[in-house]
């Protein structure tokens, strides 16, 4: 599956793209072919992560009456998708429903997740993601609804691609906006589920301070800001992350992407030479 954008008179693709007999999600413009920011961050050697990753999958094996890991990631991944649709579409210039959430819709469609039609368990949870996100998209000056209807605008970009030509990745961030006092700020939203703010601090950062610092670096507009927006539907937690609340500054961040980008393009590099 691909797809395609017009940015600013250059048109930029995306793909999945078979190397070496590896899969990578690839950018694609007049100037070279990038790895996106999900497949540098996913390319990295985290021990720790893999570790915890690998406990929870045995874990949820362990469970009587408990679906199996992968059909897990996969109602969260689906659910995500189509949860980002119905927050962000209102904002947008142009229908965000495409591939990814046509699959999203498939997949969930009629099938038989814990005993029950995946879709219509994912409804509720997608419509509380959509209502709790208007009513922060308010508070923070990002937009102004009624009744579900967009009646001010404050956003520069939705769902626009990024591509950073000196280091080499390309990307899509959520949403940048223009805030009364903060100025420009781009955000992303985030639906994992955490007990707590510090936990999801240490189980998710630096990735999503990575992810953000990355995208900030490759869009042309001056970023003063990054935020988080954590929309947790499991928990029903809801809170907008700051980037002077995070573990770690943005620059930091920033550098660690930076790091890992070239890593990965070292290795592409070698396995090209054989």
């Amino acid at each position: 599956m691909g797809s395609e954008q017009s940015v600013d008179n250059t048109t930029v693709s995306r793909d999945t793209t078979e190397i070496d007999g590896t899969e990578y999600r690839m950018y694609h413009t007049d100037s070279g072919h990038y790895p996106s920011v999900s497949t540098v961050l996913d390319a990295r050697t985290t021990p720790e992560k893999d570790k915890s990753i690998q406990g929870w999958k045995n874990w949820l094996k362990g469970q009587p009456d408990r679906p199996d890991p992968s059909d897990v990631l996969d109602y969260k991944s689906w659910r995500g998708t189509l949860a980002h649709w119905a927050a962000l579409n209102p904002l947008a210039t142009r229908n965000l429903a495409g591939d990814e959430e046509a699959a999203a819709y498939d997949g969930l469609n009629g099938w038989q997740y814990r005993h029950d039609d995946a879709l219509k368990q994912a409804r509720s949870d997608i419509e509380w993601v959509e209502q709790t996100f208007q009513s922060h998209a308010e508070k923070w000056s990002v937009a102004a609804f009624e009744q579900g209807r967009v009646t001010e605008n404050n956003t520069h970009a939705v769902e626009r691609y990024v591509t950073d030509d000196t280091v080499g990745f390309g990307g899509q961030f959520d949403f940048a906006y223009e805030h009364p006092s903060r100025g420009t700020v781009m955000a992303d939203i985030k639906t994992s589920k955490a007990d707590t703010i510090d936990g999801l601090f240490d189980k998710k950062f630096p990735d999503y301070g990575m992810q953000l610092a990355a995208y900030a670096r490759a869009w042309e507009r001056d970023v003063d800001e990054c935020q988080l927006w954590w929309l947790a539907p499991d928990t029903r937690e809801a809170h907008v992350l700051v980037e002077d609340a995070w573990p770690q500054s943005r620059a930091d961040y920033e550098q660690q992407f930076v790091d890992a980008a070239q890593s990965l393009h070292q290795t592409l590099l070698k396995n090209h030479n054989g």
